[in-house]
C-alpha cells in the first residue's frame, strides 16, 4: 500500500516522544562466549546404568541451582534400530519483557526461515523461554505476545556455550522514515517493511514512510526494498523514553546494485533447478543485506536466471541445487557487475553416487507416501565447506538450506527412494537418513557412505514410553521442570516413543544429570542424586 504524501513537519513532535535512533552496532550474542564445552559423548551400551554417567557436585540433600530445571531430549531410534546421534547446536535463552522489563507470560517464539524453520519456543508464566539446541548462526524469530501485535527479532547464535538475548516488546509508537538512493536524493518508490513484514509502506515523492503504530523496543527490524537499489535491513532503537533530534529518522543512502546471471544448463528433470546466492564474506554492519531475496530462486524453464540488485563490492557464491542431482561445478564466486551483469554457468548431474532403498510398511510390503529425510547430522561442518564465508566470523545472513544439507522426498507405489550423495564433502560428517509416515514409529539408520541397498521398515507406533525424575530419596521432584524433545517444546514426558535418547537434565548452569543413550520404556526413572 502506498503511503499518502505528506509534510513531515507534523511528525517532529511523534519522532521527539518516540526517540527513534538507529542501532549502529550489531549484537555479538550478548556478551562474551563462553568456552567451548566438551565434544558429545558416544552412545553408550544399553546395559550401562544411566546413573554412572558423570554428575554435578552435589551437596547431601541438596539439587544446586536456581530456576526451573530444563530436560533435553533427542529421540536417537527404537530398541532395534542403530542409535545415531545428532551434533549439537547453541543455546538461546533469556526473557520477553515490555519496555519497562517486565516478564511477559506465555509468549510464544518461532524459528523464521532456515534449516529450522518453524521451530518454536514458549515462554512460561515468568517470561523465560529456551531453545536448548538451534543451530549456530544468524537466525530470525517471531514473537508473539497475548494481547500485542507480533513482532520480528534478529539474534546470532553463538557456536558453543550460551547465548542469552532478553526480547523487549513495548508499546506501539509512531515511526517517520526518510530514504534516499544511491544519488543521495528522497527515494520514492522503495517498499519499508516492518517486523519482517508485518507492517509495509511504500515511499512517497518526499522518500517518507510514516507508520502509525510500530511496537516499540531496541534492535527493531526495518527493511527497504527499492528497484536498482541492494535491499537492505536496519536495527533501529525504538523506545518511547529515548530522546531523538527532530524531523524524521534518516536511513542510510542506499547502495546501487548490480547484476548476477546465469544458465543451468541441463539437470535430470523433474521440477526447476533453483539458486543460492551468499557472501563470500560479510560482516554485520549499520546496513545488513538482505541475502535471503537471493535464497532458492528458481530458474525459468530454459534455465536461464537473473539475480538484480546485488552488492558489486563484495564476492558472491553462487550454487545452484536440484533434488535428483549434483552441480558442476559446486560453485562459482564473482562480483556482481552493473547492466549485463556477471555470466556463470552450470550443469546438474544424476551421478552414480546414490543413497538409495526402500520403505517397508509392518507387513513386509513397499510403504507409498512415506516422507524420507536425509540431513546432515553436524549441520554447521556441511555449510561451512559449502559457504566458506560462514565460517570467517559473524556472518549478517540467514542460514541456507543446500542440498547437501538436507534432501526430502515420498516414496512412491514401490516404497523406493534415490538421493543424490554426490555433493557429499569429506570431512563433514556423516548422515541420518530417516523414513516416517503418520501412525507409524519412525526409523532412522546413519548413513557413512554410498549405500544403494537401505532397507527401512516402519512398525506401529508405541508410544507409551514415560520419564519421571527422582530425588536421592526416590521422590518425585517437586520442582518446575521444562521438558523438549528434539529442541521442541514437551508438555509433559509422557505418550513417548519407545527407543533411545539423549537426555540432558539442567538447573541454571548445573548440569544435573546427561546419558547419550538412555533406553525409554512404558516407566523410566531418572535418579538426579539430590534433593529438592
Amino acid at each position: 500500500m502506498a503511503a499518502q504524501r505528506r509534510s513531515w513537519l507534523p511528525w517532529v513532535a511523534l519522532s521527539l516522544v518516540a526517540g527513534v535512533a538507529a542501532w549502529l552496532a550489531f549484537q555479538t550474542g550478548g556478551g562474551p562466549e563462553p568456552a567451548e564445552e566438551p565434544a558429545p559423548a558416544q552412545p553408550e551400551p544399553a546395559e550401562t546404568p544411566p546413573d554412572e554417567v558423570p554428575q554435578a557436585s552435589l551437596e547431601e540433600g541438596t539439587l544446586p541451582g536456581a530456576g526451573p530445571i530444563e530436560v533435553d531430549l533427542r529421540f536417537l531410534g527404537g530398541e532395534e534400530e542403530e542409535r545415531t546421534l545428532a551434533a549439537p547446536g547453541g543455546r538461546l535463552e533469556g526473557l520477553v519483557v515490555d519496555q519497562g522489563g517486565n516478564p511477559l507470560p506465555d509468549a510464544r517464539l518461532i524459528v523464521i526461515g532456515g534449516p529450522q524453520d518453524g521451530w518454536i519456543a514458549l515462554g512460561d508464566r515468568l517470561g523465560r523461554y529456551l531453545f536448548p539446541a538451534l543451530l549456530p548462526g544468524t537466525q530470525f524469530f517471531r514473537i508473539e505476545v497475548p494481547g500485542r501485535p507480533p513482532v520480528a527479532r534478529e539474534q546470532r547464535v553463538l557456536e558453543h556455550g550460551r547465548t542469552q538475548r532478553d526480547f523487549e516488546v513495548g508499546d506501539p509508537v509512531p515511526l517517520l522514515l526518510l530514504v534516499r538512493g544511491s544519488d543521495g536524493k528522497p527515494l520514492a518508490g522503495a517498499r519499508v517493511r516492518v517486523d519482517l513484514g508485518q507492517q509495509e509502506l511504500v515511499t512517497a515523492a518526499d522518500g517518507l514512510a510514516a507508520f502509525g503504530a510500530v511496537p516499540s523496543g531496541p534492535r527493531v527490524l526495518v527493511d527497504v526494498i527499492a528497484p536498482g537499489h541492494v535491499p537492505t535491513r536496519h536495527e533501529l532503537n525504538l523506545l518511547p523514553a529515548a530522546q531523538a533530534g527532530p524531523g524524521p529518522v534518516e536511513l542510510p543512502v542506499l547502495e546501487r546494485g548490480g547484476v548476477v546471471q546465469g544458465v543451468v544448463k541441463s539437470w535430470p528433470g523433474g521440477p526447476l533447478p533453483t539458486v543460492t546466492l551468499m557472501p563470500r564474506a560479510d560482516r554485520p554492519e549499520t546496513a545488513q543485506v538482505i541475502w535471503e531475496i537471493w535464497h532458492d530462486v528458481p530458474t525459468g524453464a530454459d534455465g536461464r536466471f537473473r539475480l538484480v540488485d546485488v552488492p558489486t563490492t563484495r564476492t558472491v557464491d553462487v550454487r545452484v541445487a536440484h533434488p535428483e542431482g549434483v552441480a558442476d561445478p559446486p560453485l562459482r564466486s564473482v562480483r556482481a557487475a552493473p547492466e549485463a551483469g556477471a555470466f556463470v554457468e552450470f550443469l546438474i548431474r544424476r551421478g552414480d553416487d546414490r543413497i538409495a532403498g526402500l520403505v517397508l510398511g509392518p507387513d513386509g510390503k513397499p510403504l507409498s507416501g512415506a516422507r524420507v529425510v536425509l540431513e546432515a547430522a553436524d549441520p554447521l561442518k556441511v555449510l561451512a565447506a559449502e559457504y566458506p564465508g560462514l565460517g570467517e566470523g559473524p556472518l549478517a545472513a540467514r542460514i541456507p538450506v543446500p542440498p547437501s544439507l538436507r534432501r526430502e522426498l515420498r516414496t512412491g507405489s514401490d516404497g523406493r527412494f534415490d538421493f543424490a550423495w554426490g555433493d557429499h564433502r569429506e570431512g563433514t560428517g556423516t548422515f541420518l537418513l530417516r523414513a516416517s509416515k503418520e501412525g507409524l514409529a519412525p526409523a532412522r539408520v546413519e548413513i557413512r557412505s554410498v549405500r544403494s541397498n537401505i532397507t527401512l521398515r516402519l512398525q506401529p507406533e508405541q508410544r507409551d514410553g514415560s520419564l519421571r525424575l527422582l530425588s536421592l530419596a526416590g521422590a518425585p521432584v517437586d520442582v518446575e521442570t521444562r521438558w523438549f524433545l528434539d529442541g521442541q517444546p514437551l508438555d509433559a514426558p509422557r505418550g513417548l516413543a519407545r527407543g533411545y535418547y539423549e537426555i540432558r537434565v539442567q538447573r541454571g548452569e548445573h548440569l544435573l544429570y546427561q546419558s547419550a543413550a538412555l533406553l525409554v520404556g512404558p516407566e523410566t526413572f531418572v535418579s538426579l542424586k539430590g534433593q529438592v
